[in-house]
């Protein structure tokens, strides 16, 4: 498992050198599908934080707080 606030950073990171910088919610979103694609593809979770269900997609709590 990944602790999910380095790999987030890792995430926004990666974007802004590539200069295409992303939303919050584009993050929360790409961390969703990249949980999904570990728990398919391996059976294990990519980090341990539950997703939550928000208005607008999923969240994990911690990294938008952050």
């Amino acid at each position: 498992m990944y602790p999910v606030l380095e790999l987030a950073k890792y995430i926004v990171v990666k974007c802004i050198n590539d200069r295409h910088p992303i939303s919050n919610l584009q993050l929360q979103k790409i961390l969703y599908y990249i949980q999904r694609y570990f728990l398919r593809e391996t059976g294990n979770a990519a980090f341990s934080e539950n997703i939550e269900a928000w208005p607008f997609g999923p969240v994990i709590p911690s990294v938008y707080y952050y």
